[in-house]
């Protein structure tokens, strides 16, 4: 549609603000309000503060506060690689950037939708469809499901920020255009999506449908064919620079030329070993049976020697399995097996390096293997590497598994239940202040007590806190008071506020800045609101308990 109209009895004049550009202003206003309200719904709904889910939740937080505070990953151990950096590293950007967590993960997927929704448009011409198409992936109840700091959170923005960028590509090549910028985005989409989950290799064969779709639709138009083939080249550097420059890091870090040590190192090769060993049929979701294992122990030294915590204490790791397959109960179930795997090898100091871990992992494999080839043990090829066994009981649930496939595509019961966060944990308040102070699902006691007031000291010192739940003392940070300098008429008192979140646990104490005096921070809102601390005086003016909610 034209973007003027003519002017009655004027051929060829035209002026603007025709249909066409009303209609478009319609539909960007619509996806403009349509985004302020999903964010502000998104800001409103309680995170959960998992303070000690140290492979999920608090795995996140805790290698973003140590991006954003410039130590990469944080020191080595068997938990440091376990999963990409591309989460931990939003999130450093969005503390560094003094967001809130849910509001950065509700405008990026909201973005993403948007661009998209460009994408479609620039492809099909029809505006209404794109913002249709736009809205519905908005407005998904999948997207309103983020409860808890994962890396789900992003996933579905990542992939739309793939395709938008490469369908924006084939469009420019299309119409003439190089469209570089679109393929070094798509790049770097699909790398930061790499980097931010093991499976992503499921989202390339459809970026190779598209590229060779157009590809063969460019059949017999060189100039096309160049552009395509340029664009492409571009787009896997942009994708290879990005996982060489981390893999580049964690090896001068730790030694390891690897993105993910659960994904490309050593482990990976022992875990496909113990995976090949066969003694009766497979066990429908048990990785390595119990009787696999002891097969194992007799002709492997090196795996023998995790045998202690593999059937001892390292059984706290059967329980999440029971939970969901009740006859995997007593036994190392799907994923779990991995973490009792890796806690199983610090048990005996293998994980006292990356490099000493690798090669570990790498005895295990080289035992494992020449067992199967001298044929102590069973062995089996593998389907695919690191790929659990597969019982023919699991083959026979195909289709109905197809069918669960299909229903998550639609409400997947999301929003049936939501975390309590880790209350008792002494991390779960320095985890909320890092994400940005989100809502959160709990109680207003149990988390923590904010108290607001000021400080006023005749020679201008200043407060610090100290809290039995985090070492050493904390700068109070000094906030504008005009106030105090109008009541006190003193012109020094302009910067004498402060405001303090505590462990609603804690036991903590305002100090003068050279720690001579110090008293008890009152958070109970009975204490006497003001306090005699070294020559000075503190006035406690408002308590809130526990965490915004």
């Amino acid at each position: 549609m034209s973007d003027v109209a003519v002017q009655p009895g004027e051929p060829g004049v035209r002026r603007p603000g025709g249909p066409g550009t009303r209609r478009r202003w319609i539909l960007s206003a619509t996806a403009a309000v349509s985004t302020i309200l999903f964010v502000l719904l998104v800001a409103h709904l309680p995170v959960a503060m998992l303070a000690e889910a140290g492979h999920d939740d608090a795995w996140f937080w805790r290698h973003g506060a140590s991006l954003a505070s410039g130590h990469w990953m944080g020191g080595y151990d068997h938990t440091t690689l376990i999963k990409g950096s591309g989460y931990p590293l939003f999130l450093a950007v969005v503390h560094l950037l003094g967001m809130q967590v849910n509001i950065a993960e509700a405008l990026l997927h909201a973005g993403a939708c948007l661009l998209f929704g460009l994408a479609l448009y620039r492809m099909t011409h029809r505006p209404a469809l794109a913002l249709l198409v736009a809205l519905a992936l908005q407005w998904h109840p999948a997207a309103l499901a983020w409860s808890r700091a994962l890396r789900d959170n992003v996933g579905a923005a990542q992939v739309l920020l793939v395709l938008a960028c490469l369908l924006n590509f084939l469009f420019a090549t299309r119409v003439g255009r190089r469209g570089w910028r679109w393929a070094a985005g798509a790049g770097l989409a699909l790398a930061w999506f790499w980097s931010t989950r093991e499976d992503g290799i499921w989202l390339l064969p459809g970026v190779a449908v598209l590229v060779s779709g157009c590809c063969a639709g460019a059949w017999g138009d060189r100039a096309e064919a160049r552009r395509l083939a340029g664009g492409s080249a571009l787009m896997a550097v942009v994708f290879a620079a990005w996982l060489a420059l981390v893999a580049g890091v964690n090896l001068s870090k730790y030694g390891l030329f690897v993105t993910v040590e659960t994904r490309e190192s050593a482990y990976t090769d022992a875990v496909s070993a113990l995976q090949r060993v066969r003694v009766g049929e497979p066990v429908p979701y048990v990785p390595v049976p119990q009787p696999v294992r002891e097969a194992v122990y007799a002709v492997s030294p090196s795996f023998a020697r995790l045998r202690p915590h593999f059937e001892g204490a390292g059984r706290v790791w059967t329980g999440p399995g029971c939970a969901l397959y009740a006859h995997t109960c007593g036994d190392y179930a799907g994923g779990w097996f991995m973490w009792a795997l890796r806690d199983a090898a610090q048990s005996i100091g293998a994980y006292a390096s990356a490099s000493s871990a690798d090669a570990y992992f790498a005895g295990v494999a080289s035992e494992i293997g020449r067992a199967c080839d001298e044929r102590r043990l069973h062995c089996v090829s593998p389907i695919v590497a690191v790929l659990p066994p597969v019982a023919a009981s699991q083959w026979r649930t195909l289709p109905e598994r197809l069918g669960v496939a299909l229903s998550l595509l639609t409400w997947q019961h999301i929003g049936d239940g939501q975390t309590d966060s880790h209350v008792g944990s002494r991390h779960v308040v320095a985890m909320w202040r890092f994400l940005g102070e989100p809502l959160v699902p709990d109680p207003a006691d149990t988390l923590g007590s904010r108290a607001s007031g000021w400080y006023r000291d005749a020679g201008n010192g200043w407060l610090a806190l100290r809290c039995t739940s985090a070492p050493g003392v904390q700068a109070v940070e000094r906030q504008p008071s005009p106030d105090l300098v109008g009541h006190f008429g003193d012109p020094h008192a302009g910067a004498n506020r402060f405001t303090l979140v505590v462990p609603a646990l804690d036991a903590c104490m305002l100090e003068t800045a050279n720690g001579a005096h110090a008293v008890p921070l009152p958070i109970d809102g009975e204490a006497d609101p003001d306090l005699a601390l070294g020559t000075g005086v503190v006035h406690v003016d408002s308590v809130q308990a526990g965490l915004p909610r």
